[in-house]
């Protein structure tokens, strides 16, 4: 310790050793020990996270080595808004985020869950590439777009079920089966499903705030299992409506309630379901539902002038009603499954 002119330590006040100065070094010692206290609490709670990971098991859920940096965390990520759950995405930007997720999410797994996973994946992917034949609801989609390209409605009530913009939405799906050929069609519509399944998974993770580990993924697919391959065995839209709810849920938890509005109204155009999420984004306690109406409200009316541009008044409302009175009157009457039943008017 350096002297002064009288021989005393320069941080020791003259005449006063002991005083204020020993106060100064005893603050000095408590914050260096907090410090330290709590990188210990940062690096024990990312130990303890990373087994969480590893292993599929939640460790040490009530001690305070977890829930105190945890909470610390989850205050930060709430005042951020736009922190996602999942590994990867906390050390990316937005923009890759959710394919380095994934990659962070294998790379922390045990093999046990990597085999899972690896198994249910394979499943997907072959029931995707799957060639189903004419009866499939692909096939029925090139039917209902081929009959708009040629300004005529496929008035099958077991076919087309679905409202009047869907029609407009399925003739360049038809335009680009005809320039090359159905099969690459099919086959890319299966890559879309995939992505579809891909995407929404993490994004709802996001959304309910769920520490996701590649063996918990995989077990809710697990779950599942029946009703995704039934929608990539059938080429249907179901998880392409699924990606675009989860997609307006994330919008919504960043605040962007507007635009979330208008993209389930454009959904609840194609097909009923992706509407009802709009009653979380309306009901009591819910912000900015003034911004949520006026985007729903935009959505559909933004849907509603596309598909009347591309039918023309005549075709538009014959597609009307042919949708009001012959399809949603009749749907589940007689507890009917597919097309003919309530999935079918709401969402498959």
């Amino acid at each position: 310790m350096p002297k002064g002119e009288h021989g005393q330590d320069r941080e020791h006040p003259r005449g006063d050793p002991g005083g204020s100065a020993g106060a100064s070094r005893s603050g000095r010692a408590r914050l260096i020990a907090y410090l330290n206290v709590s990188h210990d609490l940062r690096f024990y709670s990312s130990a303890i996270a990373h087994a969480e990971h590893v292993y599929g098991f939640p460790f040490a859920q009530q001690s305070i080595l977890t829930d105190l940096p945890r909470s610390l965390s989850s205050t930060t990520s709430a005042r951020s808004g736009d922190r996602f759950t999942t590994p990867g995405m906390e050390r990316h930007g937005p923009k890759r985020a959710w394919w380095d997720s994934w990659i962070s999410l294998w790379c922390e797994a045990g093999w046990p869950a990597r085999a899972l996973f690896l198994s249910l994946s394979a499943l997907f992917i072959a029931r995707a590439v799957y060639e189903p034949g004419s009866g499939c609801d692909l096939a029925g989609f090139l039917r209902i777009g081929g009959q708009t390209l040629e300004h005529r409605l496929l008035d099958d009530t077991g076919t087309n079920t679905y409202p009047p913009p869907f029609s407009v939405a399925m003739a360049p799906v038809t335009a680009l089966a005809q320039l090359v050929g159905p099969r690459a069609v099919r086959h890319f519509w299966g890559l879309l499903q995939l992505a579809a399944l891909g995407y929404m998974t993490l994004a709802f993770a996001r959304v309910l705030r769920l520490r996701c580990s590649l063996g918990a993924i995989a077990l809710g697919w697990l779950c599942g299992w029946g009703h995704v391959v039934d929608d990539l065995n059938n080429q249907n839209v179901s998880l392409f409506l699924w990606a675009l709810s989860a997609w307006a849920m994330v919008r919504a938890s960043q605040g962007r309630n507007g635009i979330a509005a208008a993209g389930l109204a454009v959904g609840a155009t194609l097909k009923v379901m992706p509407g009802f999420p709009l009653i979380a984004l309306l009901s009591p306690g819910a912000t900015r539902r003034g911004g949520t109406l006026l985007g729903f409200a935009a959505g559909l009316l933004g849907s509603t002038a596309v598909t009347l541009a591309a039918l023309r008044p005549d075709l538009f409302e014959e597609a009307v009603r042919f949708w009001l009175t012959r399809i949603v009157p009749h749907a589940g009457v007689h507890f009917g499954s597919g097309n003919r039943g309530w999935s079918g008017l709401a969402l498959r």
